[in-house]
């Protein structure tokens, strides 16, 4: 069989048939990572609830938004999913997307992302304990997500057993994500 490429010279096999390096292209995937999470970053921070209502079916009044309708959706989505926990994702992402366009290589391992969901998840059920029933931005402060994931808990553990239990997994979260001892970071935070 005959590949692709010896069929039509004009499709490219690879990336080195491109003239792009493996970094390179990493540092393309890093500017598109950063690019997005500042750009939801812009939208949580200038998202107001009137921009997504759904009373609104004819715009009289321009979009706050500084993303315009798009970035008053999505950060919509971030918000009501996981509340104010989008702004970590923010960080996440800003991370992973900085690492590469620097060109340092961020390998992320299983631990790495069972660490961030962990922080993600604990967030959620802690921000919804201590702030709930307010809503901030129009949103759950813990999103949906954390509404019933903690209420969830909530009916099996109790209160107390779900704040400990949130507390436990944002401390265990950390750890992980830090590779160091829990007195290692003790020490470092009463620096």
């Amino acid at each position: 069989m005959v590949s692709n490429t010896q069929e039509n010279p004009r499709v490219l096999s690879s990336d080195e048939d491109l003239g792009i390096s493996p970094i390179v292209r990493l540092e393309i995937y890093g500017i598109l990572v950063l690019a997005f999470a500042v750009g939801l970053f812009a939208a949580l921070v200038t998202f107001n609830p009137i921009d997504v209502s759904p009373q609104t079916t004819i715009r009289t009044e321009p979009i706050h938004n500084a993303i315009g309708p798009v970035g008053a959706h999505v950060a919509h989505f971030f918000l009501s999913a996981v509340g104010l926990a989008a702004f970590a994702i923010c960080g996440i992402l800003a991370y992973l997307g900085l690492s590469y366009v620097i060109g340092r290589q961020s390998r992320i391992t299983m631990t790495d992302v069972w660490g961030w969901l962990g922080v993600i998840l604990s967030s959620v059920i802690l921000l919804h304990l201590w702030m709930a029933p307010t809503e901030l931005l129009g949103n759950p402060p813990g999103g949906v997500g954390g509404e019933y994931i903690t209420e969830i808990f909530k009916a099996f553990i109790s209160g107390p057993g779900t704040l400990l239990a949130g507390v436990t997994l944002l401390v265990v979260s950390v750890v992980a994500l830090s590779r160091r001892s829990i007195f290692e970071l003790s020490r470092l935070i009463a620096l």
